[in-house]
């Protein structure tokens, strides 16, 4: 890469340091409001973002290449972006139990599935936590979303070849080791249209046993209806972080009831939220 693009890359990395750390206090936002931005750094980061977009076409796009070390000038690219779409769908977030989530250790994150959205504005909301995602590989085709998540360290898997599979579950658990980003994935290894949950694969939960490292359990609802919604009625979306399992307890457990203890306190959580509504 030349080294022209390195250099504007670092400026850029400086220079949006400066704008966040020097940003002024925010009011709260007003319950049932979306995100919007209400300073004139956040004004000047829409900006930036924008132009970084342009900036991002001269990206190398090696269409084979696993990275073992993120981009962080990417890694910046993918969480704006999420911001931008929560912004512009005028999606509302409910977050609880993130005071559970490790802050001095990477993670495996296991969380239902139930939109294309679930990945995206969960990267967002734990952006500080450097969180990839093992994907189905189609979707490192997707125009200009497909070379970020490359250079964000995140796996493609082949959900048909089970060698394969396995081959990337030791990626994961390599990059938990070497703490360069958590994982997150989706145990049922697909969405359902209906939104019923569908069974758990215990092959998952091998990386975490083999990194050593705790698992997030989360709960996402409501995610279903940001399509539904759009653009005439705001949506309202649930994350909810239900139990961390600790490195000593992962070690402990067989990963099959690991497996089966994360899909009973999700499926349970979402059944008791959808009756009450």
């Amino acid at each position: 890469m030349p080294d022209t693009y390195v250099s504007f890359k670092t400026l850029f990395i400086y220079n949006m340091r400066y704008a966040i750390n020097h940003e002024p206090q925010r009011k709260e936002v007003r319950s049932g409001r979306p995100l919007k931005t209400r300073t004139v750094s956040d004004r000047m980061n829409r900006i930036m973002f924008l132009l970084s977009m342009i900036s991002s076409i001269f990206i190398s796009r090696d269409k084979t290449r696993e990275y073992k070390h993120q981009n962080r000038y990417c890694r910046f690219l993918l969480n704006s972006s999420a911001r931008e779409v929560a912004i512009f769908s005028r999606t509302k977030f409910h977050v609880t139990g993130m005071e559970k989530v490790p802050k001095d250790t990477p993670f495996l994150l296991v969380c239902n599935h139930r939109s294309k959205l679930d990945p995206i504005y969960t990267w967002m909301i734990f952006k500080k936590y450097k969180l990839s995602f093992i994907t189905k590989k189609e979707n490192f085709s997707i125009p200009w979303y497909g070379k970020l998540i490359r250079k964000c360290c995140f796996l493609g898997i082949d959900r048909q070849d089970p060698r394969k599979a396995i081959s990337t579950i030791e990626k994961a658990a390599d990059l938990l080791k070497r703490g360069e980003v958590s994982i997150g994935v989706y145990p049922e290894g697909t969405r359902h249209l209906d939104c019923k949950m569908g069974e758990f694969h215990a092959l998952v939960f091998r990386i975490a046993t083999d990194a050593k490292v705790p698992i997030v359990v989360m709960a996402i609802t409501g995610i279903e209806n940001v399509a539904k919604n759009f653009p005439w009625k705001r949506a309202h979306v649930h994350m909810d972080v239900l139990d961390v399992y600790t490195a000593d307890e992962v070690a402990a457990v067989p990963r099959v009831k690991l497996c089966e203890k994360a899909y009973n306190q999700i499926k349970s959580f979402i059944d008791t939220k959808e009756m009450e509504r």
